[in-house]
């Protein structure tokens, strides 16, 4: 079976670095701009939600991001990364569930942030 990226958002940190591994092994240069991969801060407290372009390729099977994380919340696993459309969460419902489980409220005004 073929493998593929998957982020667990309840352990990222934050710090980037799969941006900048990506950005460097994809087109040569520190700028996460350019990477596969991008970490969406959600919220105050930001809130880290890591998510994958439809562009990422996982390095042709050797995922840079993966080996540059620090705290292991990007792994390379077996199964079907196309989930039904309904399911798809979006990076402001992982944000609120996680400021909902550690006693944050959702500021005012980010109601409708995609």
């Amino acid at each position: 079976m073929r493998k593929f990226l998957s982020v667990n958002s309840d352990i990222c940190i934050g710090c980037r670095l799969c941006e900048l591994a990506c950005s460097m092994t994809k087109e040569g240069v520190f700028n996460p701009k350019k990477a596969r991969i991008k970490i969406t801060f959600y919220d105050i407290p930001e809130v880290p939600v890591p998510v994958f372009s439809r562009h990422c390729d996982s390095c042709g099977g050797k995922p840079q991001c993966l080996k540059y994380c620090p705290v292991g919340c990007i792994t390379f696993v077996e199964g079907n990364p196309k989930r039904d459309q309904k399911n798809i969460v979006l990076s402001d419902e992982v944000a609120a569930e996680w400021l909902e489980q550690h006693g944050g409220k959702k500021a005012a005004g980010n109601e409708n942030n995609h």
